[in-house]
């Protein structure tokens, strides 16, 4: 104070009461047997330590073993433990890690007893102990080997077993020794099979008893006898009781044992048994010619039909009338026929159908029938036989060759024939060389199918007669007289009379004559002139009105008692009235003075006359052009041919329009007919001439056809030309090789397809070309698909997708469970198990057609599924990794475990836990895969596989 100081010492201790507490050391390791000590430090709320070592209480898990004496503890069991101090109702923990001593006192090797099969493979475990027990794992440190003779190979701790039997396996590390019982059984896959006997011989009906053995690939053989299958060859016959053989056929045969897909074989003899209880003879059918040789063979067969040949020592005979002769079993024949050849040894008898035929050499011909009548047209069959030199016959009429005398025609189908021409013939038969010859007479088929009448043309006089004759015909052209059978007329107006088959003529003119028989006609041609003595004159035109300058031709015409006219203008003599003027050029008179005239022709004596008069009013006339046809829109080119008096002219061209020149041009808008009027003026008055004229148009066309709808092969389609325009001629292509012409054509398509139809319509005025295209359909065909393909669940949904083809237009469904419908691709539930047929038709214009399907309906399950999968860990190379899924769905399910290593797959029924030894440290990929009747499942586990751990021992220094 006051620059001054003064100090007091002060002691604080830590509060009454802890807060907290450190144990220490708080990690430590020891191997068993040793001892660690603990302190113990307790705090107050304000972090002030103060030691309880002395106070505090001390533990460790039981297990751990080992004993304390205070806050020193003494390990005992190796492991990872928690000590743990108490004080005041507090708390602390420290980590004690107890490893064992390095000193071994024994070994272990697991697994102790173990079976597998030759090839596989088992690895072992090997397990020290210290002398509290403490075990660990040195298998990678340990030496392995096996009883002399096992074979096999070791891989470290993994031993592949080898020769099947019992074995002692022995592991050795640091001196110590440890052993386990291994036995091999043989491989479970056989690779070779033996069957004995290999070789053996008995007697039909005898036995045989086999024995089967396998072996597996490293020769371990097992007996697989009851196991295995047996066969023999086809035909050898016997039967099989297990693995016994009962022969039956003779023969040499092989004996086939299967087991597990391998086969072994030995060789059977059968020899046939000693009693025959059968014969057969050969050739049993035989046929030969009349002094050939067949020989015979005997044969005899025991119990089970095994046969041998006992020819030589049979006995043989032919029926009665046969003839030949024997030489012990061949026989040379004699007489033709059918005969029975008679075989005898040990008591049987054997027979056999001989047929002895005629010889071959040839020695004469027969011709059948010898002679005949018949009508052309009619047929007649021709039969041929040949005979031996013992007059054997036999019927040669298929070979025999046929002719008939020339000029007979007709025709030959084999030895028929069919006659034509009308005569007497001579048919020759030809057969090796020889002929026979039959009489044939052929009288005119009894219908006519022609008639001639005679003669064809014929020309004569008015009052003059002609005979005609008629002759019939057959169809092949043989004729007769029906000349007074015959029926005859000749054409209306000819008029003349008919006296049987002459006619007596009356009217000139062109006629046919027609002569009727049997209800066929035949014409004739019969021109009948005028007769040569005119009685009468007619001279025209008989009146005739003409303009003065204008000339008129006059004709002549001279008739007979009957009328017939002829014309005579050239020789008539022609005047007209005096006073008249003019002049005459031949029958042509042009005229000078107006007035009414008599105009006189003269001729044989005979005249006629005509009234003409002659005015001075203009006469109308004219032409045009074209003449041949007008087409409508081109240029009509109108000449006036008026008399020389017309003065003015006036046209109507009979559409509404008007001309007034000589020779108008017009064109015309419409296609029909126009009359046309031209008025031919002077100043005496006027004259109309008219004129029809027709206007045609260019072609316009179109094509219908029926049937519109679905055209079917083999329907006849009808075509037309539908022509707008002017009329035409029509040219058709109906495919790629038919044609046709006509306004109405019609075709039948006889196969599918697209057809392209064009029609060319043609007049004088243009072509149109159009075209159409039709479609021929064809008659469906019936299939269709369903979604699932194979067995349907019931309940489920299954959708049917028709696939026909041929276009269908309907289709039915049947599912085989009364349902139907008429839909294209319908779906449908099948509600129970069963087996349904389902049945498509399908239907179009052109046919039905049917496809059906066998459905398989199932009941309802659930399929497989997995709802966990895990294994043990950790997994440690050479330890058994433990599997286990968890798994629904209805029984029975597959299971397929892969484990990722490229080991084989382990699969069957029931394995929803299973165990599987890794021998390298890596991270696999294990997958269980599952498959029931109603579905699959798969899920994949990685699994990690750590190196084996070996433990050291820990030393501490203090």
């Amino acid at each position: 104070y006051a620059g001054l100081t003064a100090t007091a010492i002060l002691t604080v201790t830590h509060g009454p009461t802890p807060t907290g507490l450190t144990l220490a050391p708080e990690r430590h390791t020891l191997a068993a047997g040793d001892g660690v000590v603990y302190s113990l430090t307790a705090r107050d709320a304000y972090s002030n330590p103060w030691d309880v070592t002395a106070s505090g209480s001390y533990t460790i898990p039981p297990g751990a073993g080992g004993t304390w004496a205070g806050n020193i503890y003494t390990a005992e069991a190796a492991g990872a433990w928690t000590v743990t101090a108490t004080y005041a109702g507090l708390t602390a923990t420290a980590a004690l890690t107890v490893v064992h001593r390095p000193a071994l006192s024994g070994l272990t090797l697991d697994p102790e007893h173990h079976t597998l099969a030759a090839g596989e493979g088992v690895a072992y475990n090997l397990t020290a102990r210290d002398i509290y027990s403490n075990p660990w794992d040195v298998t990678a440190s340990g030496s392995y080997t096996i009883s002399p003779g096992a074979g096999g190979g070791w891989a470290g701790n993994m031993y592949t077993a080898e020769a099947a039997g019992a074995w002692t396996v022995t592991a050795t590390y640091a001196g110590l020794t440890a052993t386990a019982a291994l036995t091999v059984a043989h491989g479970p896959t056989p690779t070779g099979l033996t069957l004995a006997p290999e070789r053996h011989t008995l007697a039909a009906g005898d036995g045989v008893v086999y024995s089967l053995t396998a072996r597996d690939i490293y020769s371990n053989p097992w007996d697989v006898t009851a196991s295995g299958s047996y066969t023999i060859s086809p035909g050898a016959g016997g039967g099989w009781a297990g693995n016994m053989y009962t022969a039956e056929a003779a023969g040499a045969w092989t004996v086939t044992a299967t087991y597990a897909g391998l086969t072994a074989t030995a060789a059977l003899t059968v020899a046939h048994g000693p009693t025959p209880v059968g014969l057969s003879l050969t050739p049993e059918r035989h046929a030969i010619a009349a002094g050939d040789g067949v020989a015979y063979s005997l044969t005899a067969c025991d119990v089970y039909s095994n046969s041998w040949d006992v020819s030589a020592s049979g006995s043989y005979t032919i029926s009665p009338d046969a003839g030949g002769w024997w030489a012990r079993n061949v026989y040379t024949a004699e007489a033709a026929g059918a005969w029975t050849v008679t075989a005898t040894y040990a008591g049987l008898t054997a027979t056999a159908a001989l047929t002895v035929v005629h010889g071959p050499t040839l020695a004469r011909l027969t011709l059948d029938p010898e002679g005949h009548t018949l009508a052309a047209g009619d047929g007649v069959v021709y039969s041929l036989t040949a005979r031996d030199a013992y007059s054997n016959p036999w019927d040669v009429t298929a070979s025999g060759s046929y002719t008939i005398s020339p000029d007979a025609g007709g025709t030959w189908a084999g030895n028929v024939y069919t006659a034509e021409a009308a005569g007497a013939w001579t048919v020759t038969a030809t057969y090796a060389g020889l002929t026979a010859t039959a009489a044939l007479t052929v009288a005119h088929g009894p219908t006519p199918v022609g008639l001639a009448l005679a003669p064809g043309r014929h020309t004569l006089a008015a009052g003059d007669s002609v005979i005609y004759s008629l002759t019939a015909c057959d169809v092949y052209s043989n004729a007769w007289d029906v000349t007074a059978s015959g029926s005859y007329t000749i054409s209306p107006d000819a008029g003349g009379t008919w006296a049987g088959n002459v006619y007596t003529a009356e009217a000139a003119g062109a006629w046919t004559v027609t002569a009727t028989y049997a209800g066929l006609t035949a014409t004739a041609v019969l021109t009948v002139a005028h007769g040569p003595t005119p009685v009468r004159l007619a001279l025209a035109p008989e009146r005739h009105t003409l303009s003065a300058g204008d000339g008129v031709a006059y004709s002549l015409t001279a008739r007979d008692a009957y009328s017939n006219p002829w014309d005579v203008t050239a020789s008539g003599s022609y005047t007209v009235s005096s006073g008249a003027g003019g002049g005459w050029a031949g029958n042509i008179y042009t005229a000078e003075a107006a007035g009414a005239w008599t105009v006189t022709a003269t001729y044989a004596g005979l005249t006629a006359t005509a009234v003409l008069t002659v005015t001075a009013l203009p006469v109308a006339g004219f032409t045009y052009a074209p003449m041949g046809g007008i087409c409508l829109g081109h240029v009509v080119r109108f000449t006036d041919t008026s008399s020389s008096n017309t003065e003015a002219w006036t046209w109507a061209f009979g559409d509404g329009f008007t001309a007034t020149v000589q020779h108008p041009q017009h064109t015309y808008a419409a296609a029909r007919s126009f009359t046309v009027v031209l008025t031919a003026t002077n100043a005496q008055g006027s004259a109309v001439a008219t004129d029809t004229i027709t206007v045609t148009a260019a072609p316009a066309v179109t094509i219908t056809y029926s049937p519109m709808g679905d055209i079917c092969p083999m329907t006849e389609v009808s075509f037309q030309a539908v022509n707008r325009g002017g009329s035409a001629s029509y040219q058709w292509r109906l495919d790629d090789t038919v044609v046709a012409a006509g306004q109405f054509v019609s075709h039948t398509y006889s196969l599918p397809g697209l057809y392209t139809i064009w029609l060319t319509a043609t007049n004088g005025c243009g072509t149109s070309v159009v075209s159409t295209t039709i479609r021929v359909g064809s008659s469906p065909r019936a299939s269709f698909d369903r979604v699932p393909a194979g067995d349907v669940v019931s309940g489920n949904t299954v959708r049917f997708l028709d696939t026909s083809t041929g276009d269908p237009t309907a289709w039915l469904w049947s599912f085989g469970d009364g349902e139907t419908t008429n839909v294209q691709h319908p779906t449908h539930i099948y509600i129970g198990p069963g087996t349904f047929t389902a049945v498509l038709t399908v239907t179009n214009a052109c046919g039905v057609d049917r496809a059906t399907q066998v459905i398989p309906v199932v009941p309802q399950c659930q399929g497989a599924s997995i709802t966990a999968l895990t294994a043990s860990s950790p997994g440690v190379v050479g330890q058994a990794v433990h599997f286990t899924a968890t798994v629904s769905g209805d029984a029975p399910i597959i299971y397929t475990w892969t484990f990722g290593d490229a080991t084989p797959p382990l699969a069957g029924e029931n394995l929803p836990t299973v165990s599987h030894i890794y021998t390298r440290s890596s991270i696999y990929t294990a997958e269980l895969a599952l498959t029931n009747a109603c579905g699959e499942a798969q899920k994949v586990l990685p699994v990690t596989i750590v190196p084996t751990i070996i433990y050291l021992p820990l030393v501490m220094r203090y």
